[in-house]
């Protein structure tokens, strides 16, 4: 079972003591270092705009799905005699149950 991993220092200092630990060995595995001439390709960060589109794109698809289930759970609603909105709603603060009494704290004077 053989592992790998690419390292690379930002530090040129640290090269050389990393070099030293070819042919370590660590419990039932040796270390094999080799040095690379060619820096690891790191992925291209994203700005705000393609981030935000991003999202965007991703929310379209989530109000796609969300309209497809409507649809096919609608049809069953109808036929089982359920009553209500074809939609479901929710607010977005929440607001008091009815059960919720507000208590006033009277101060003593």
């Amino acid at each position: 079972d053989r592992k790998i991993a690419l390292v690379e220092f930002t530090d040129y200092g640290a090269v050389i003591p990393a070099m030293r630990l070819n042919d370590t060995v660590m419990g039932n595995n040796t270390i094999k270092v080799y040095y690379a001439t060619q820096s690891i390709t790191k992925p291209q960060t994203k700005s705000n705009e393609m981030a935000q589109k991003e999202i965007e794109d991703a929310m379209k698809k989530v109000k796609e799905a969300q309209n497809l289930v409507t649809d096919a759970v609608n049809p069953l609603k109808e036929w089982l005699g359920v009553k209500g909105g074809s939609r479901i709603t929710r607010s977005r603060t929440r607001s008091p149950s009815p059960y919720y009494r507000r208590s006033s704290r009277r101060t003593r004077s």
